[in-house]
């Protein structure tokens, strides 16, 4: 990759107060966009680190470690499978996530989980799919399955890519306006397909219409906790 990148770590509450205890990881695209206004794209947050605090408070989740990874002026190229997505993964992979891992009390094994929207929704897809072994799920927002027609379709490029293991979770979602409507029917198609062929429970797959929802970080804001919940539910060991 081109270009170096800030990394931003969120801590749950009570990290430091359990020295014992050990934290699932969630790894998020864009990652500016991710906690702070004065940094997000047209000046708008997702507030992740907010809605995340608010469920771990309320018991509704078991608290994540949140890695946030800015992009960069290679977005597009790096988060697209068949450009540079490899790369990308590589260095999620091989070169951050053993940071992560030696620096912080993550869970060991499959323990991490992806988040992105759009071309960040798509990239997290094909790391879920090329990397089972280091992560049990992801959750793609309004996800750029029309970039994978290149390569057949998003059916045909998820048929040649290894089969995760099972159980694996997997969040797709899209609006109802404008760029979010035309891209409702490859999210059917991909889920679709992961139901019959590949064999995924309903209770591993999670598909959300956003009524009136956009192709935008305010959009994408609101539909935050309900891939949290289906993430990282509640650990009845941590109650």
């Amino acid at each position: 990759l081109k270009h170096p990148r800030d990394v931003l770590v969120w801590l749950p509450p009570g990290y430091h107060h359990a020295p014992d205890r050990r934290y699932p990881v969630l790894y998020l695209t864009d990652g500016q966009n991710k906690f702070d206004p004065n940094t997000s794209f047209a000046g708008d947050d997702w507030n992740v680190d907010g809605t995340t605090l608010d469920l771990v408070l309320q018991g509704a989740i078991e608290p994540p470690i949140m890695v946030a990874v800015y992009n960069t002026p290679d977005r597009i190229p790096e988060y697209n499978p068949l450009d540079r997505g490899r790369n990308y993964g590589r260095f999620i992979v091989e070169e951050l996530k053993p940071i992560i891992d030696q620096e912080f009390r993550t869970q060991p094994g499959r323990r991490n989980a992806l988040m992105g929207s759009s071309m960040g929704g798509l990239i997290s897809l094909a790391l879920l799919w090329w990397y089972p072994q280091h992560f049990f799920g992801a959750a793609c927002f309004s996800p750029s399955l029309w970039i994978l027609r290149r390569a057949g379709g998003p059916v045909t490029w998820l048929r040649r890519q290894p089969t995760p293991p099972q159980p694996t979770r997997i969040y797709m979602d899209h609006g109802t306006v404008g760029y979010e409507g035309r891209g409702a029917s490859l999210v059917r198609q991909a889920l679709d397909y992961l139901s019959r062929e590949v064999g995924f429970a309903p209770v591993d797959i999670n598909y959300v219409v956003a009524e009136g929802g956009d192709h935008n970080e305010a959009s994408w804001r609101a539909r935050v906790a309900p891939p949290m919940q289906f993430l990282f539910p509640p650990n009845p060991e941590h109650k």
